[in-house]
């Protein structure tokens, strides 16, 4: 009873529950009372900036344990909270860079390190981490501009031998030399690089990864304007379980292309924008390549012989970009959207060929479309604009930029698409004021809207 000791017999004897104040005084648990399994396990669910700057120097038992905590990810890139914390505190602290390195080291279990736009950043700093990491699986450094080849020669290829993926995009100090170096020494573990936006970068890295690491699942050479067919032809045949490819603006030909093809059937990702490819290869590469998700053909010289062949190999297509393929007419608008169901994002902008009859098509095959771009397709009408409003309800960013033919009944159209957040009219001279009206119950929620007058 209620205030009273109790006794109750058991198989092994009795055993006595205390009174009511007395058990929940007992059931009172402090931190220091947990074991160090549920403290590591909290522990684990910790921000960076805690675990490296907070959580070691609360006590002794603490730090002890802390250094056990695995795997540990470490993010502390600089468009995040945690990350600018993080920034700041080592900032303050002479040594910049180095600090981190050392503030890390005591931590056995670091496995994946994101230090993204930390501009601080050196080569002593990478190797610091290096040095202190040996079980490193993934590193980004991404627009880490002061990094050189002697972060990789002396840190990650010395010190990391577990790792596999690797992020220096925006390196602009980097040169092959590094990559080389990287590749040579990675035992063929490495499945993802990004070394997007590196302009000393050339064929001579694509080639040392196609020959030592034939695991490379994600490759981006992203405005890496000194890879050639050449390389990517030699990374294709070396490396045939690639999924993820960027070669964004590469001097790349249907040569390459073809190769991908060829050899990589689980491609789905597909980056080829502003290369010099045709339909040949395009073509080729839809029949083959049946997995794809996200293709970009951005300014490629390309007719609706590719794009159909695409869109009926693939209706998987989730993101497509044909930005400026002023060669297209709605034979391949059409097409996208009769094989393509599941397309999300699409960006026709600039494909002048275009009428009502694309975006009608849209509208009664595309009902998980978010983001339509259809700026400068000049043949748009009000007719069109409403074929989609009637059956992409989930549309969170539309652009009509210069779709000169628009007038108010296609805006008000666009008005009752409830989900929206970006709107752009710029350039449709026949709109007025009149327009706005349709948009009222949406002006919470918009982020942007270009255009309406009397916004």
């Amino acid at each position: 009873m209620k205030g009273d000791q109790a006794t109750n017999g058991g198989e092994n004897g009795a055993w006595a529950v205390g009174t009511e104040e007395e058990s929940m005084e007992r059931a009172v648990v402090s931190m220091n009372t947990l074991p160090d399994e549920i403290l590591l396990t909290i522990f684990s669910f910790v921000d960076a900036t805690a675990m490296l700057v907070t959580v070691p120097y609360t006590c002794r038992r603490w730090r002890r344990v802390s250094s056990d905590v695995r795997p540990l990810k470490i993010d502390v890139s600089f468009g995040t909270v945690v990350g600018r914390a993080l920034v700041t505190h080592v900032q303050r602290r002479a040594g910049g860079a180095l600090v981190l390195a050392d503030l890390v080291k005591r931590f056995r279990f670091v496995s994946e390190i994101n230090l993204t736009g930390f501009k601080e950043m050196t080569d002593g700093g990478v190797i610091g981490l290096a040095e202190n990491c040996p079980n490193l699986v993934s590193i980004n450094v991404s627009r880490c501009a002061r990094l050189t080849d002697r972060c990789i020669s002396e840190g990650l290829s010395k010190h990391c031998p577990k790792l596999t993926r690797v992020d220096m995009s925006y390196a602009t100090l980097l040169t092959n030399k590094g990559v080389q170096y990287l590749a040579e020494h990675a035992l063929g573990k490495l499945t993802a690089v990004n070394f997007g936006h590196c302009p000393n970068i050339g064929d001579a890295s694509v080639q040392a990864l196609a020959i030592n690491c034939p695991n490379l699942t994600l490759a981006n050479f992203n405005v890496c304007n000194g890879v050639t067919d050449e390389a990517v032809v030699a990374l294709a045949q070396g490396c045939p379980n690639l999924v993820h490819v960027d070669f964004y603006f590469c001097q790349l030909t249907d040569v390459a292309v073809l190769e991908l093809g060829r050899n990589c059937r689980n491609l789905r990702t597909l980056n080829l924008g502003q290369c010099r490819i045709t339909d040949d290869s395009v073509a080729a590469l839809g029949a083959r390549s049946t997995h794809l998700v996200e293709v970009n053909l951005r300014g490629c010289s390309v007719t609706d012989a590719g794009v159909v062949a695409v869109a009926e190999g693939n209706h998987g297509l989730v993101t497509v970009e044909l930005t400026q393929c002023d060669q297209l007419t709605d034979a391949s608008g059409v097409a996208l959207a009769t094989h393509c169901p599941r397309l999300k994002t699409l960006k026709l902008r600039s494909c002048h060929h275009l009428t009502d009859a694309t975006a009608k098509a849209l509208g009664r095959r595309c009902p998980e479309l978010t983001a339509l771009d259809m700026a400068n397709c000049s043949k748009l009408t009000d007719d069109g604009v409403e074929g989609i409003v009637v059956g992409c309800r989930r549309l969170v960013e539309v652009d009509f930029q210069n779709c000169k033919l628009l007038t108010d009944k296609g805006a008000s159209a666009v008005g009752r698409l409830r989900m929206l957040s970006k709107i752009t009219f710029l350039g449709c001279p026949l709109l007025t004021s009149k327009s706005v009206e349709a948009f009222t119950d949406l002006r919470p929620r918009v982020k942007l809207c270009r255009g309406i007058p009397g916004w």
